[in-house]
């Protein structure tokens, strides 16, 4: 599809912003992550030495004693600074997941970039071909369309459904290999009569009896 409307240089630039914009957040997030560190680190070196200074004023004080803030400073500094710093790093991993999730929902809440027409029909049983009748197409911002009024027969494998059809286009290896009238083609011998005899050949074998 990318190809089949010269898009490539649109999705290229529409891809790019998306990986500059993907590149920004990844780099907000390593800095807060960094600076969180940084502060979580000064706090852990400074919290003891805070309570030690508050301590020893106590004891110079005479408002407890130097067990006290021994305890107090080794063992329930210790063990809150610690719970203090997981607590923080797990609201940073939660406020980090309740982001990509959102941003998940955001995606898959999108509406399709193709979708039915409002009161377009069903499609109903295929029967191996798709008719295209009087197609305009005109590219967003261009002055004239790109297609105009053309009628497009495409068939899945039976050339049976295109024998009377104007003009037929015939690709192989993905490049348009014949175009022309089915006895034009059949009279040039090219890959359109081989597909045709291939084809009805094999019907032709099917329908003798045995």
């Amino acid at each position: 599809m990318v190809k089949a409307f010269v898009k490539a240089r649109a999705e290229r630039d529409r891809f790019a912003g998306l990986n500059e914009q993907a590149r920004r957040l990844q780099v907000r997030q390593e800095m807060i992550a960094r600076w969180f560190g940084m502060l979580m680190t000064v706090f852990q070196a400074a919290g003891p030495a805070l309570i030690l200074g508050f301590g020893a004023w106590l004891v110079i004080t005479g408002r407890t004693t130097a067990g006290t803030v021994f305890v107090f400073a080794t063992v329930l500094g210790g063990r809150l600074t610690g719970s203090l710093t997981s607590l923080a790093t797990m609201h940073v991993n939660v406020t980090g997941s309740l982001a990509v999730f959102r941003r998940l929902f955001e995606y898959i809440d999108l509406p399709p970039e193709v979708a039915d027409a409002p009161g377009a029909r069903d499609l109903g049983e295929v029967r191996g071909a798709i008719r295209f009748e009087d197609v305009t197409f005109t590219y967003p911002g261009g002055g004239r369309p790109a297609l105009d009024e053309i009628t497009v027969d495409i068939a899945a494998r039976r050339l049976s459904t295109i024998l009377s059809a104007d003009v037929i286009l015939v690709l192989g290896h993905g490049r348009l290999a014949e175009h022309g009238t089915d006895a034009g083609l059949l009279d040039r011998g090219g890959l359109y009569a081989t597909l045709y005899q291939r084809q009805f050949l094999a019907q032709d074998r099917e329908a003798v009896p045995t």
